[in-house]
């Protein structure tokens, strides 16, 4: 909780659009993982991108980018609880910077509900949810790692990507990745 405690104070921002302007060194800071934070930078891509489709605008396009830069922050306390600790570190600090409590639920759902077996109940929430599911499954990420993974690696980065990949049909968004350029990657 130290860690998360350190990462409120690297943001100074009093609205959503300021705080998801600095999200992005609370993210480098918090991944020590090259891995990690190229999986955020994916996500927050793809979140971007789903919210320009759903023209999201104003606070709401800054929640959805604010959401995505901090959606794995609670994986420095506990991974197997990381969506559920995130959001509760996500609703404190929005709170306590005075954001408006319809951009801090939408955001506490979207870091809560970003897990393939989760089920969002915001716009936002959704498009978290497929990001995420995307960055795994994208083959310019996996790309960047694939030639240096052990054997033992690539086997459960293929099942991931699997898992997440069912995430990415769910939503019929297969037209966004090429899956058997991510899958041949995967298998050398």
């Amino acid at each position: 909780m130290e860690d998360l405690r350190r990462f409120s104070e690297l943001l100074h921002g009093e609205s959503i659009e300021t705080l998801s302007k600095e999200a992005p060194a609370v993210a480098y800071e918090a991944f020590h993982s090259d891995w990690l934070f190229h999986h955020t930078e994916r996500v927050v891509f793809w979140s971007q991108r789903l919210a320009e489709e759903k023209n999201l605008r104003g606070d709401s396009f800054h929640a959805v980018t604010f959401s995505a830069w901090v959606h794995d922050i609670g994986r420095t306390v506990d991974p197997e609880r990381h969506a559920e600790i995130g959001a509760v570190w996500v609703e404190e600090l929005l709170r306590s910077r005075g954001v408006p409590e319809n951009i801090v639920s939408i955001a506490v759902d979207a870091v809560r509900n970003h897990g393939t077996s989760a089920t969002p109940k915001t716009d936002t929430g959704h498009i978290l949810r497929l990001a995420d599911a995307l960055a795994v499954c994208d083959p310019m990420f996996v790309g960047m790692y694939a030639p240096v993974l052990e054997e033992e690696d690539r086997k459960k980065v293929l099942k991931m990507v699997e898992k997440k990949w069912k995430v990415v049909e769910e939503y019929g968004r297969e037209d966004l990745i090429d899956l058997r350029t991510t899958i041949r990657l995967l298998e050398g």
